[in-house]
C-alpha cells in the first residue's frame, strides 16, 4: 500500500509537468499539543482518533515537542484519546467536518491505570478551528429540517447567512460578490469540482443534490487558505456507510389542485396553472464488513408535467379550399378585433364568436355583403399564371388533412384564418442556461464505497449518474405533430486514496471526472426511434435528399423548428488529478501539493444541415388578386400569403454546409455526418472541441508556536493555460488572424474604419488562419498567457489563557 501511494505521488508529477495546472480539500485535520498539569510539553503520548459511526482507529504520537497531528481524518464523529504510562488517559468527544483544521490540547493528570477515563465534549469548533476562512456548516441533521421545497441543496446558499442574496439563478449574488458571483462559485461534491463545465447555469451542481445524499454542507463565503482556491465555495460531502444499517424513503408531491390560483389568475377570471411534480427517493447505508468496509446508496426520480394551452392559427375550412372571403370597403378583423384605422387601413370584426359572418350592415365601413373568391383563378380573380393549383409535390395537400380545425375565432382575420386552442401537456425542462433540475423527468443513482485496507492506508469512491429529459423543445404547436426532445446525462466519479507512509508523513492521492452533456434533437432525431422515423418520413425527399418545409402561413406546423432544427448539444468532462503530501516536524505541520485539471468541450450546432424551404413569392410577385375591386391592402396581402401557402410556392431554400478539417477539400452536407458514426446524429464533425488545462501547487506551513498560538503561512500558484481548439483529427484548429489588425480589408488602417476605403494598399489581406501547436503560429494563443499568478496567505489562530483559553479563539 505504501508503494501504491509513492506510485499515485509520481504519476500526478508526472501529468502536472506534461500537461502544463485549485486543490480541493475534504478530510478534516486535527492537531494540538500535550501537556502536563504544571505545562510542560509530553512527547510520547499516544494519541488515538476512534470515529464512533465505524469503528475505525487513527493513532499518532507527540513528537520531541510535545505537538500531535492527524493530518487527514474522515470527517464524522469521533472520541480522542491522549494517554501515556503514569498518566490518566484524557478523551474527548467531537465532530469533525469537511476541511475543518481543529486544534485540541489535552492536559494530562498524574494518575494510574485505574484511574477513571476522563470524557468531555469539546469546544464549540468555532473556538477551536485553526483556519481563517469565513464559512457556514450544516450538518445532515440541519440540512434535513431546512424547508427546501424541490429537495434541492443547492437552494441552502439562498439561506445562508453570508450566502446568495436572490436564489440560485446565474444573476444572483455570492459572498458579495455582484451581479454574476453566483454562476463563478466553485461547488464541490466530496472534494471534486462539480460545476456544469459549459452553462451557465448559477448556483446549481451538474447532478441534482437530494437532501437525503448529504452528510454535510460547508458554504466558504471569503476562503483564507492557499490549499482552497477562489473567494468562495460550496462544500458538499456525500453520506458514507456505518456499522450500522440506516435507510429512508420519501415520496415528495407538489399537486396544483392542493395550490391556490394566483392574485394575476384571479383577476383575468383564468383557471389555476397546472404543473404537477411527483418525487421519489430510497438510500440505504451500512457495513459491507464491519469495521472495515462501508456502503452508501441512494435513489432519486422525479416526473413532471405541465399543462400549457396552446393557441395556434390554422386555416378555415373554406380557405383550405382555396376560396378567400372578404368585405368589400374593410379590413377583415377577428371577434375581437376593435374598430381601427380608417380608409384602406380600416379593420373591423366580421365574424361572430362562431365564426359566423356578420351582416354586412353590423360591419362598420362595409360597402356591400361579403363576397369570395378562388386564389387560384376564376371570373372575380384574373388568377396567378406561375401558381395555378394546389402544391403538385403533394405536400401541400397532406399538410392541409392533418391541419386542426379552428375552435375559436378570436385571432386570425376569422374569415380566413382562425384558431385552433388547445391543451399541451409537456415535460417543462428548459435546457441550457438556467437549467432548473425540478422541471425534468429525472432520475438519478449514487453509489459511495469506502474501505480501510488498515489503519495507514484507505480508499473512497463515489459514482453520480443522472439521466434528464424534456419535451419541451421543439413541441409542435398542433395537437397531432411530432414533438422534439431533449436531455442531459451528467456523471460525477471520485477516487480518495489516503496512506500513512511513516509516523509523521502522510500522503493522499485524489482523482475526479466530472461529465456533463446536452442534446436538443428535433423531431426527425428523437431519442424514441417510432417518432423519429415517423417524423422524418413526414418530410418530402428530392433525389433522396429529406427537405423541411415551411409554407409562408405555417412556418412551424407538424415539424416546429427552424434554423436549429437539428442535433444541437456537447459533452464536456473535467478530469481532476490531486496530490497532498503532510509532514510533520517538530511545530511544524507541513503540507504541499498540487492539482492537474483537464477540461475541454466538445460542442455541435448542426444548424440546417438538412435543407430548409421557406415559403414565400421568390422575387416573382404573385399577380391577379391586386385587381380585385373593394380588396383592401390587409385582405389582398393575405390573400397571396393564402395563395403562396396552397402553391408551394417558395422564397428562398437553405442549407447548411461546413468543413471538418483544415486540409478538406470540399464542403460536407448531411450525408457527410451521417456517415461518420464517430459523430452524433445529425451533426457535421467537431469544430469546436475546446480544452483548456490548469495546474496548481502550494505549500504552507502550520506552526504551533505555543499550545495555544497556531501561525499560519503559504503560498499558492495557479496556471491556467490558453483554450485551443481542435479539429476530429486532433489538429490545432484554434481560429487566430494572420496580417495583424492593421491590414483589415487590405487598404484600411484599423478594422474600425474599413468604410472608409483607402487607395494605398497597407499589407496583405487579414486573414482567419489556425493557429498554436500543428499550425504555422505555433506559439500564438487566442490571448496572451498569464503566468504570474502567486498568492500568499498570512493568518494566526490564538486562544489567549487571560480571557478563559478555549472560550475565546
Amino acid at each position: 500500500m505504501r508503494y501504491l501511494s509513492i506510485v499515485f505521488s509520481l504519476i500526478f508529477v508526472f501529468l502536472a509537468w506534461s500537461a502544463n495546472l485549485p486543490a480541493q480539500v475534504a478530510n478534516a485535520t486535527l492537531s494540538g499539543a500535550v501537556t502536563d498539569a504544571t505545562g510542560a510539553l509530553i512527547p510520547g503520548a499516544e494519541v488515538t482518533a476512534a470515529n464512533t459511526d465505524t469503528g475505525i482507529e487513527s493513532t499518532v504520537v507527540s513528537n520531541d515537542t510535545g505537538t500531535y497531528r492527524f493530518a487527514s481524518l474522515r470527517p464524522g464523529p469521533y472520541e480522542v484519546s491522549a494517554s501515556l504510562p503514569g498518566f490518566q488517559t484524557q478523551t474527548v468527544v467531537l465532530n469533525l467536518g469537511s476541511a475543518q483544521q481543529i486544534a485540541r490540547n489535552f492536559t494530562l493528570e498524574v494518575g494510574t491505570v485505574a484511574t477513571a477515563v476522563e470524557v468531555s465534549v469539546a469546544a464549540d469548533e468555532q473556538l477551536t478551528t485553526l483556519v481563517q476562512s469565513v464559512a457556514d456548516t450544516l450538518r445532515a441533521e440541519e440540512v434535513a429540517d431546512l424547508p427546501l421545497v424541490g429537495r434541492n441543496v443547492s437552494e441552502i446558499a439562498a439561506l445562508s447567512v453570508g450566502g446568495v442574496i436572490g436564489g440560485t439563478n446565474s444573476g444572483t449574488t455570492f459572498a458579495g460578490i455582484p451581479a454574476q458571483g453566483s454562476r463563478s462559485v466553485n461547488i464541490q461534491i466530496d472534494g471534486m469540482t462539480v460545476n456544469n463545465g459549459r452553462h451557465e447555469q448559477g448556483l446549481q451542481a451538474a447532478t441534482a443534490i437530494n437532501p437525503d445524499m448529504i452528510a454535510e454542507v460547508r458554504i466558504v463565503v471569503a476562503a483564507v487558505d492557499v490549499e482552497t482556491p477562489g473567494s468562495s465555495q460550496f462544500q458538499i460531502r456525500t453520506k458514507s456507510g456505518t456499522n450500522e444499517y440506516h435507510g429512508s424513503a420519501v415520496w415528495n408531491v407538489l399537486n396544483s389542485s392542493l395550490n391556490a390560483n394566483s392574485w394575476t389568475n384571479n383577476r383575468n377570471a383564468r383557471d389555476k396553472d397546472w404543473f404537477n411534480r411527483n418525487q421519489y427517493t430510497a438510500s440505504l447505508g451500512g457495513p459491507i464488513v464491519r469495521n472495515k468496509t462501508f456502503f452508501f446508496f441512494l435513489f432519486d426520480g422525479q416526473r413532471a408535467l405541465t399543462k400549457q394551452t396552446v393557441e395556434t392559427v390554422v386555416l378555415t375550412d373554406t380557405a383550405r379550399q382555396g376560396i378567400f372571403r372578404f368585405f368589400p370597403g374593410v379590413n377583415n378583423g377577428n371577434v375581437d378585433q376593435a374598430r381601427s384605422g380608417a380608409g384602406s387601413s380600416l379593420r373591423a370584426p366580421v365574424v361572430d364568436a362562431s365564426g359566423n359572418p356578420l351582416d354586412w350592415t353590423q360591419v362598420p365601413g362595409a360597402t356591400g355583403p361579403m363576397q369570395s373568391f378562388n386564389v387560384f383563378g376564376d371570373s372575380l380573380n384574373p388568377g396567378d399564371p406561375l401558381r395555378t393549383g394546389m402544391d403538385p409535390s403533394g405536400f401541400m395537400s397532406r399538410l392541409i388533412g392533418d391541419m386542426p380545425s379552428p375552435n375559436a375565432f378570436n385571432g386570425g382575420d376569422g374569415l380566413n384564418t382562425a384558431v385552433h386552442r388547445w391543451t399541451r401537456r409537456v415535460t417543462p425542462g428548459r435546457l441550457g442556461t438556467g437549467a432548473n433540475p425540478l422541471s425534468f423527468n429525472r432520475h438519478q443513482f449514487n453509489i459511495k464505497i469506502d474501505h480501510d485496507f488498515n489503519p495507514s492506508h484507505r480508499l473512497t469512491g463515489s459514482w453520480i449518474v443522472e439521466r434528464r429529459r424534456t419535451t419541451n423543445n421543439q413541441v409542435s404547436p398542433w395537437p397531432n405533430g411530432f414533438d422534439g426532445d431533449g436531455g442531459t446525462k451528467p456523471t460525477v466519479y471520485t477516487l480518495n486514496f489516503t496512506s500513512t507512509l511513516t509516523p509523521n508523513l502522510l500522503n493522499e492521492a485524489k482523482f475526479g471526472r466530472r461529465v456533463t452533456t446536452l442534446e436538443w434533437l428535433p423531431p426527425y432525431l428523437h431519442s424514441d426511434p417510432e417518432i423519429a422515423q415517423a417524423a422524418f418520413d413526414y418530410m418530402p425527399q428530392i433525389n433522396g435528399t429529406p427537405v423541411l418545409m415551411h409554407p409562408t402561413l405555417f412556418s412551424r406546423n407538424m415539424i416546429n423548428c427552424q434554423g436549429l432544427c437539428a442535433n444541437i448539444g456537447n459533452k464536456s468532462p473535467l478530469n481532476t488529478f490531486a496530490n497532498t503530501m503532510s509532514w510533520t516536524t517538530g511545530s511544524h505541520s507541513f503540507k504541499f501539493g498540487g492539482e492537474l485539471r483537464l477540461q475541454s468541450s466538445l460542442g455541435w450546432s448542426a444548424g440546417e444541415v438538412i435543407p430548409h424551404a421557406y415559403g414565400g413569392d421568390g422575387d416573382v410577385p404573385v399577380t391577379g388578386i391586386d385587381q380585385i375591386p373593394g380588396l383592401l391592402p390587409s385582405n389582398e396581402n393575405l390573400a397571396e400569403d393564402v395563395l403562396l401557402s396552397l402553391s408551394g410556392s417558395l422564397e428562398y431554400i437553405a442549407q447548411k454546409f461546413e468543413i471538418r478539417e483544415p486540409t478538406d477539400t470540399r464542403f460536407l452536407d448531411f450525408r457527410d455526418s451521417w456517415a461518420h458514426s464517430d459523430n452524433p446524429p445529425g451533426t457535421n464533425g467537431r469544430l469546436k472541441d475546446w480544452h483548456m488545462n490548469e495546474i496548481n501547487f502550494f505549500i504552507k506551513d502550520d506552526w504551533q508556536v505555543m499550545p495555544n498560538f497556531t501561525l499560519n503561512l503559504g503560498v499558492r500558484y495557479d496556471l491556467i493555460r490558453v483554450p485551443y481548439l481542435l479539429s476530429a483529427s486532433g489538429a490545432n484548429f484554434t481560429p487566430g488572424l494572420e496580417g495583424g489588425n492593421q491590414t483589415g480589408w487590405g487598404y484600411t488602417g484599423d478594422f474600425d474604419g474599413w468604410m472608409g476605403g483607402g487607395t494605398e494598399r497597407l499589407g496583405p489581406d487579414t486573414r482567419v488562419v489556425p493557429i498554436g501547436a500543428g499550425s504555422r503560429y505555433p506559439d500564438q494563443g487566442i490571448w496572451e498567457g498569464d503566468h504570474n499568478n502567486w498568492a500568499p496567505a498570512v493568518g494566526f489562530a490564538w486562544s489567549p489563557d487571560f480571557l478563559g483559553g478555549d472560550r475565546t479563539t
